[in-house]
């Protein structure tokens, strides 16, 4: 995974982690992630891209953490 990639990811668990799930839109994670909005979707085109992404991630993270 890109370094790129993973700062968004980073950003996504920061927002739900402070303001709850509802309020990750992408205009927040490209203002959290300090990208501007066509930047943010040319690595993850829809929310349901980042959030499948954010999901392999954590579950990634979590595997590491056990092995």
């Amino acid at each position: 995974m890109s370094g790129r990639k993973q700062q968004i990811l980073q950003s996504a668990i920061h927002i739900i982690a402070e303001e709850g799930y509802g309020a990750l839109t992408m205009r927040a994670l490209s203002r959290a992630s300090d990208l501007k909005l066509g930047a943010l979707q040319y690595h993850y085109p829809t929310r349901d891209d980042m959030l499948r992404a954010l999901i392999e991630y954590i579950t990634q993270e979590y595997q590491a953490l056990y092995d």
